[in-house]
């Protein structure tokens, strides 16, 4: 995989997707995109909503935080353990999150989210190999 894509491409590449994301959940906040077609459809009202999203974004920030830290992109030496520990539960976490979206019964789940959780499980596991 190492040879495949560089640690750095990766690294742009996850904290762009995370970016979008993020950009992505604050339109569902805003009623932009519509809620249920994210958590599998678990959100009942508004307050519940907003929840999930908050809960969304803080999850999205610290992986971008780890993600930055691992690729080098900011200076994170003093927490090596911890940064690649990250790696790992973000990639579990995607994994997780791609067998979700496979059992979702919801179409646009299935067509759009399958396959870019799947990547960026993939680019998740490029990081957390690296040493």
């Amino acid at each position: 995989m190492k040879n495949i894509i560089s640690i750095r491409a990766a690294g742009i590449i996850l904290i762009i997707s995370f970016i979008l994301l993020m950009i992505f959940h604050v339109l569902i906040i805003f009623h932009a995109v519509p809620y249920n077609i994210v958590w599998v459809s678990r959100i009942n009202g508004t307050a519940s909503m907003i929840r999930h999203e908050v809960f969304a974004l803080l999850m999205l920030v610290l992986f971008i935080l780890a993600v930055a830290g691992k690729a080098g992109f900011i200076k994170a030496e003093k927490f090596p353990k911890f940064i690649n520990l990250g790696m790992w539960i973000i990639f579990i976490y995607l994994l997780l999150n791609t067998a979700l979206n496979i059992t979702s019964g919801i179409t646009p789940e299935k067509m759009i989210f399958i396959p870019v959780t799947a990547i960026l499980a993939l680019l998740t596991l490029r990081l957390a190999v690296e040493k």
